[in-house]
């Protein structure tokens, strides 16, 4: 029979094990190789962020490929809920975030921001064809509902218009777009580019899609840094800088179609 005091150290050495098991574990998903560039995305924003032929491709994706590749290192690529990824990236699990990420004061208290690699966005209301005579405007908004993508900058816009009182969250466009036909949403706000993908795919009949003209409505996406790596911020513009100025940046432009 084990006497009390051995009991004791016993448990106490299993406790401290258990914690070191727990400390690797988590060293090991904050980055341990300092080659590879982590990345997270969410995989379902075309043509920045989707999944094609089974892989995560869009024009975020092959800029943060191009600029893994300047800095010299290997690009690892992780898809999750969008939700997820500033969070993830404010304890270090990700060096980066290339995800349409819409820099604001808010946001940019938890992770740093890459100079803009694209401009030119803005946000719509998509609106089934009975509503239009009622909506025309963010204005019209009052006292209808409204669906947009939790997280996403149309979230953070809609939410800070107090006449709007009724907003749903829901992860995916699909699922937006999928409430609008249902008759669940009178209005769908989200941002243009996306939605006019989204058109071109599945079609654009029973559905109108409204400009915001507010200058706060217009959008320009920037990469997300951890502030636990930031020594990559000055690395990434340099990258970034670069791919404006060689054109790079253009051709990936033309290539998803959005210059």
């Amino acid at each position: 029979m084990l006497h009390r005091n051995h009991i004791i150290a016993l448990v106490i050495a299993i406790f401290a094990v258990s914690a070191w098991f727990f400390m690797r574990r988590n060293e090991s998903v904050r980055i341990v190789n300092d080659n590879l560039l982590v990345v997270g995305t969410t995989a379902n924003y075309p043509p920045f962020e989707f999944i094609q032929d089974g892989n995560v491709v869009g024009y975020d994706i092959d800029i943060a490929r191009e600029v893994a590749r300047r800095m010299g290192k290997e690009l690892d690529l992780q898809d999750m809920a969008f939700d997820a990824l500033v969070p993830a990236t404010q304890l270090g699990h990700m060096h980066i975030i290339a995800a349409a990420l819409t820099p604001t004061p808010e946001r940019a208290q938890r992770v740093a921001f890459s100079n803009p690699y694209f401009s030119g966005d803005a946000l719509a209301i998509i609106i089934p064809e009975s509503e239009k005579e009622t909506i025309k405007s963010t204005a019209d908004l009052k006292d209808k509902r409204v669906v947009v993508n939790q997280g996403y900058y149309a979230d953070i816009y809609i939410s800070a218009i107090p006449s709007i009182t009724t907003i749903t969250r829901l992860d995916t466009m699909s699922d937006a777009f999928l409430a609008l036909k249902a008759g669940h949403a009178d209005a769908f706000v989200t941002s243009a580019k996306p939605a006019q993908k989204f058109f071109e795919k599945q079609g654009q009949t029973g559905l109108i899609m409204i400009p915001v003209t507010d200058a706060q409505a217009q959008e320009s996406y920037a990469l997300a840094i951890s502030q636990k790596h930031p020594d990559l911020v000055p690395l990434v513009n340099k990258a970034l800088q670069e791919m404006h100025q060689d054109g790079t940046i253009a051709k990936l432009k033309k290539k998803w179609k959005l210059s």
